[in-house]
């Protein structure tokens, strides 16, 4: 009897079979939509369009016999998509203490999360950090489909009396409400940004009553900023 040969599989099919069962078993990619869906919903069409693409030319390059490099090419170019997908959850739930990351992680926070409603939120978030900055730290949500959820950042850094002064202005510029004795907002603040209560201590409060309020704590003093939004 003639043995049957099974058909050998490629080192690519393999490569793209675990990856796949590996996006079924751990669907980050769903959690990476869901959390910054603004800028994560082009993105997988992009990185879902590469794939694909992927499969034809390795059907070409077997079917024209092209060369090994336009595979490699292909993949590179698959890889930096499905990179590029994962990229905003990465800069969302990390770099809280990177300086450098702040106006990418930033933008991504308002963008990615808020959309069209963007600028809302850039406008409570400084648009660049000060030259004096110390203790720094910059903690950001994603949007998550829940019932009173929101999705909160929480900026907390300290700096020099005289920009504590400009900031002081500017909120009040744009419409926050001034609280120099509200010890219930001061102490409510102070819990969201992860702030003692003697770190609080004499901040001004500037408040936002919004559906989620937002809050501001500023110490000339201290130099303490604080912003949750």
């Amino acid at each position: 009897m003639r043995a049957k040969h099974r058909k050998k599989r490629s080192g690519w099919a393999a490569v793209n079979s675990g990856v796949l069962v590996l996006h079924i078993i751990f669907p980050v990619w769903l959690y990476a939509l869901m959390m910054t869906s603004a800028i994560s919903e082009p993105l997988a069409l992009i990185a879902v369009g590469c794939s694909l693409g992927l499969g034809v030319v390795w059907k070409l390059a077997k079917r024209f016999c092209w060369s090994v490099a336009v595979m490699y090419v292909a993949w590179a170019v698959t890889a930096c998509a499905i990179i590029a997908y994962y990229l905003p959850l990465a800069v969302l739930c990390g770099f809280t203490k990177t300086k450098a990351m702040y106006r990418l992680k930033r933008w991504d926070y308002a963008t990615g999360v808020f959309g069209d409603n963007a600028e809302y939120y850039e406008r409570l978030l400084p648009e660049y950090l000060p030259d004096v900055c110390e203790g720094y730290s910059f903690r950001t949500q994603g949007s998550i489909p829940a019932q009173d959820y929101h999705p909160s950042s929480f900026l907390v850094f300290h700096t020099d009396a005289l920009t504590v002064g400009q900031y002081m202005r500017y909120y009040e510029g744009i419409g926050l409400t001034r609280l120099d004795d509200d010890e219930n907002k001061r102490t409510w603040t102070a819990r969201m940004l992860r702030l003692s209560d003697e770190e609080a201590a004499g901040a001004v409060v500037f408040y936002l009553a919004d559906y989620y309020p937002k809050a501001v704590l500023l110490s000339q003093e201290t130099g303490l900023v604080g912003v949750l939004t």
